[in-house]
């Protein structure tokens, strides 16, 4: 038996539910947003930027969340969501399936593999379509999405320790995208400082006699006077064997750096971002760079408005980009 089919008959037998419920969380976003879009291309060196103006914008997101526990106290759930974006026919996506004990959580979906898992994203405060994401920003998604999507992840916590392994399998026979990372968190009288390193190893995507992997560090300190900071570097190697598909030896580096201040229902930040790439072949060796300010007021009741503003560069490309609106949650 296939290890998801495997998983997932062991996730039904166990959903006999002594308890369950079923919920709906909601959020819209709605506003303006101007100035050029961007589109990053890493495994062509190239950032895209088309002609942009000024228009209205929507969003919509719900997530439906369903949770039970068994006789002996073991909890499991499952989520979907459904995203609707600018009146479009929308997309059902981001499904999750879960079991939690006292040997920690079991997840199957669209997880984050360890590696994002235990990084943090070096930006602070939100906007109604992502504009504090720039060319110079990470995700940190590493290897994740090499094959169909669909990831197996296990996490342990406990006593300010939190250790992750992920797996990621080939239909196709390859070899899987292993995963592995970890948190620590200090508590401290000013605040508490969070530390995360990750690591994933797999083929390469364009050719399986290729490898590539991703490492990377994050630090995230977070005081109890409203400022918070974050930290984040990673690197990734993709070592290219020179038979079948030649792509070339290729490597970029991020490293990226967050700050924010919280007053009342204020919360301001900025942040900025490089990704340093280089290979064989020059039309690879890029430097991308970005940085983003974000301001958000609560309003109170699930309502907050935010306004955003974001420069990119690279490729011998520039752009500006900035939006305002509000976002409501239910």
């Amino acid at each position: 038996m296939k290890p998801i089919l495997a998983t997932s008959a062991i996730l039904t037998v166990l959903a006999a539910p002594a308890f369950a419920d079923l919920s709906l969380n909601m959020k819209a976003d709605a506003g303006l947003v101007g100035g050029e879009d961007f589109f990053l291309y890493l495994s062509d060196g190239s950032l895209f930027v088309p002609d942009g103006d000024t228009h209205l914008y929507t969003e919509i997101n719900a997530q439906a969340v369903g949770r039970g526990e068994t006789d002996n106290g073991l909890s499991f759930g499952a989520s979907v969501d459904l995203d609707v974006l600018n009146n479009s026919d929308g997309t059902i996506d981001d499904a999750r399936i879960w079991v939690s004990g006292r040997f920690g959580t079991l997840g199957i979906g669209d997880f984050d593999g360890a590696f994002d898992w235990a990084m943090r994203e070096a930006h602070l405060g939100l906007t109604i379509d992502d504009t504090e994401k720039h060319a110079g920003w990470s995700g940190n998604s590493g290897l994740d999405g090499t094959y169909n999507g669909t990831i197996l992840r296990y996490v342990y916590s406990g006593n300010g320790f939190a250790v992750a392994t992920s797996l990621e399998l080939d239909e196709y026979g390859n070899d899987p995208v292993i995963g592995i990372g970890g948190r620590y968190t200090i508590n401290h009288n000013a605040g508490d400082v969070t530390f995360g390193v990750g690591y994933q190893k797999g083929d390469g995507p364009f050719d399986s006699d290729d490898t590539q992997e991703i490492w990377g560090v994050s630090v995230t300190a977070e005081f109890y006077n409203g400022f918070e900071a974050v930290l984040n570097y990673s690197r990734y190697d993709y070592d290219d064997d020179f038979t079948g598909t030649f792509n070339g030896d290729w490597k970029f580096e991020h490293i990226g750096l967050a700050v924010g201040y919280t007053i009342d229902d204020l919360t301001v930040s900025a942040n900025w971002g490089q990704i340093d790439q280089s290979g064989t072949y020059s039309w690879r060796n890029n430097t991308f760079e970005g940085y983003s300010l974000v301001a958000n007021y609560d309003l109170g009741g699930g309502a907050e408005v935010r306004a955003g503003y974001a420069h990119g560069s690279g490729d011998g490309e520039n752009y500006d980009h900035w939006s305002l609106g509000m976002s409501f949650s239910f």
